[in-house]
């Protein structure tokens, strides 16, 4: 009574998943190793840890192989923000799962800087907002190569010729991806993923695309044009119009590039 209740009145080195959800505590206290996985929900910004004390724990845990920040993260002065070049990321060679959730744009900018993760194969974006949003897009996609299931959800960008060509660039950067999941995505963002590179891509890898196809075999009436996620098997829709969903997978198949799998509730 009038206290705080410690996770544990022991040391807990064998401790691998850390998930906490509107749960205030006090980080100075805790002092994990080697986690596996840190899931934290629903923190105020008081009750988020310290930069320094967030580099400190993901430094501690080489192995962490997920990270989710659903409305918490490293604790950040929105009065006074620490510029993003002055952070120090932590390398995570396996880290493989990355969610941001119900967090502004710059918030979740500030989140990234931490972390360098080159290797993160799902990736789930939630709910982000901010008048920083567009410029924040580029940022969080960019360093994922190699992601092979994309999750975006109330994905808000207005709509203009400049987000477009924004959007492609990034997308782009994600050849490897095999499954996308959609919630809730306003149709032009959904077209996105049907649209012709061709407006983006130089002369010289217009070239190469149609060289690549022609060495083995294709004939030049069979040429494809390029389109994001080369590699895209299976999309799972929720909350969208059946129109969307139609649109979608017709338009992916006319571009040669057919969808195998489609998931609607």
């Amino acid at each position: 009574k009038g206290g705080f209740l410690p996770i544990s009145f022991h040391p807990t080195p064998n401790l691998r998943w850390l998930c906490l959800n509107g749960v205030t505590i006090n980080w100075s206290q805790l002092n994990p190793v080697n986690l596996r996985t840190i899931d934290l929900r629903r923190m105020t910004k008081q009750a988020c840890p310290l930069s320094g004390r967030w580099t400190e724990m993901l430094t501690a845990s080489p192995d962490l192989y997920k990270l989710s920040l659903d409305a918490a993260g490293p604790q950040w002065q929105f009065d006074a923000p620490t510029p993003l070049s002055a952070v120090k990321p932590v390398h995570l060679p396996k880290l493989r799962e990355l969610v941001l959730a119900d967090i502004n744009a710059p918030f979740a900018m500030w989140s990234l800087a931490h972390i360098n993760a080159p290797d993160v194969m799902e990736l789930t974006l939630m709910n982000l907002g901010g008048i920083d949003y567009m410029a924040a897009i580029s940022y969080m996609l960019a360093p994922f190569k190699k992601v092979r299931l994309l999750t975006l959800s109330a994905f808000h960008v207005p709509e203009s010729e400049a987000n477009k060509r924004m959007m492609l660039r990034c997308f782009d950067g994600m050849p490897q991806l095999r499954m996308l999941k959609i919630v809730a995505l306003p149709r032009f963002v959904l077209d996105v993923f049907h649209e012709d590179l061709s407006m983006v891509w130089t002369p010289d890898q217009l070239k190469q695309h149609f060289d690549e196809q022609l060495k083995i075999g294709v004939p030049e009436d069979k040429l494809t044009r390029p389109v994001v996620f080369p590699h895209l098997e299976t999309i799972s829709f929720q909350a969208q119009p059946a129109a969307d969903i139609s649109t979608l997978v017709t338009k992916r198949n006319a571009m040669g590039k057919p969808v195998k799998t489609v998931y609607t509730p």
